[in-house]
């Protein structure tokens, strides 16, 4: 600042720096306020995050049991006896219907378990 300014000069550029400084200041207020804004919707996301999170271990786990018990009656069909089969009224065809249907159902699951993870 030039030494050899007027009063008035003076006075002008004070108000000028004031003028700059008071609109840095309002503008770290808004910014200030956007990152609040920001924080909080962030905060949310975080909460939306756990919550699937959650569900989708949820129903991993429900998908893999379900998987589980359908291996289990695979294996019992496959290795149960005919003569066993027809003492409990069930017939060969029909098993094997069934067991079809059953790896149809555990193919179906095996790729439910991979769209989740």
């Amino acid at each position: 600042m030039d030494l050899s300014l007027s009063m008035f000069e003076r006075e002008k550029y004070i108000l000028q720096l004031q003028n700059g400084i008071q609109k840095r200041k309002q503008l770290l207020i808004e910014k200030s306020k956007e990152i609040g804004e920001l924080a909080k919707n962030n905060e949310l996301l975080d909460d939306v995050k756990i919550e699937y999170s959650k569900y989708t271990n949820k129903t991993l786990m429900e998908k893999e049991e379900q998987l589980e018990a359908f291996k289990i009656l695979s294996r019992y069909l496959q290795i149960c006896p005919e003569k066993k089969l027809m003492d409990l009224n069930i017939k060969t065809e029909n098993s094997n219907n069934e067991l079809n249907q059953i790896k149809r159902e555990i193919h179906q699951i095996q790729n439910d378990i991979n769209k989740i993870k």
